[in-house]
């Protein structure tokens, strides 16, 4: 249906298509015959967008075959040129929408959408990072005060870094509650948001500076020489726990700016929807034809 046929409340549903910023190499093809190789810059459900020369002339209706993966063969499909807006170096930013498009090829953009758009892994690994931080600290307290109270200094030797002492034990109470923030604060069961992220991220710097520290004290100590295998083993998992709160730390400052994206586009287009659903929801009050229902989200 052309753009100025459409009723307001169909153009206001197109727009609540989930979009995301890619850089994906394509091809575009005039008359079955390719013409010229272009990067797609966004992506949704419902169309997509391109840069080009100002001088390049497109038909109403062209093909575009596009590579989502490296590997992966390449999606064929027929679109529509929506808009053409100046961009400041010269060329145009095309957006365009699907007019053609297997139900299979439909399906594949939707799952690389939706799995670009997907949070739930790094905010499960903050979490996991977070809940084994919080057992380690907790042991390391227990162990701490089991040699407080009965003053057994042998225990030492088997589990190192629990010296008594005031100073230990405050910096343990820190290591404690810093976790607990972590484990607080990106708890699966909250609402998503950047805040949320950050402060998982950031709760988790000082109990990573802390255990690496730790194994730090411990390599030049040379404990791991011991005669006793259960102090290699402690050492080990300590170690392992070490690295593992690393990569998440690091990975996750990273990754900061695309978590930040992800989560605005996604509560935009919730937002879009709920909008959908009012005017939906108005139209059939006020006894509206089913003429111009919206086309369904993919």
């Amino acid at each position: 249906m052309d753009r100025h046929h459409a009723s307001p409340f169909q153009q206001q549903a197109k727009r609540t298509f989930l979009r995301i910023q890619v850089r994906l190499p394509a091809i575009l093809y005039f008359n079955r015959t390719q013409y010229k190789q272009i990067r797609i810059n966004e992506l949704s459900a419902g169309g997509l967008s391109f840069t080009i020369a100002k001088k390049v002339l497109l038909p109403e209706l062209f093909e575009l075959h596009l590579k989502l993966k490296p590997f992966s063969p390449p999606i064929g499909m027929t679109l529509r040129v929506r808009s053409r807006t100046p961009l400041p170096d010269g060329s145009e930013r095309v957006g365009c929408q699907y007019v053609r498009v297997s139900e299979g090829n439909k399906l594949a953009i939707n799952d690389f959408i939706w799995k670009y758009a997907y949070l739930s892994s790094p905010f499960k690994v903050v979490y996991a990072a977070a809940f084994f931080l919080c057992l380690d600290a907790s042991l390391r307290l227990f162990l701490f005060l089991i040699q407080m109270y009965y003053g057994n200094l042998e225990a030492n030797e088997l589990f190192p870094g629990t010296a008594i002492g005031s100073r230990y034990l405050i910096m343990l109470l820190a290591y404690f509650l810093f976790s607990l923030g972590a484990f607080i604060s990106i708890d699966p069961s909250r609402k998503r948001t950047y805040v949320n992220f950050l402060s998982g991220i950031a709760c988790l710097t000082p109990p990573f500076l802390f255990i690496l520290s730790k194994n730090l004290m411990y390599f030049r100590m040379q404990l791991w020489y011991s005669r006793y295998a259960l102090v290699k083993i402690v050492l080990g998992l300590d170690m392992l726990l070490m690295f593992f709160v690393g990569f998440v730390v690091a990975v996750g400052f990273i990754s900061l700016p695309k978590v930040k994206n992800i989560l605005h586009l996604t509560e935009e287009h919730l937002k879009g929807m709920r909008s959908r659903k009012t005017e939906e929801g108005n139209k059939n009050v006020s006894g509206g034809s089913g003429k111009d229902r919206p086309y369904p989200l993919q």
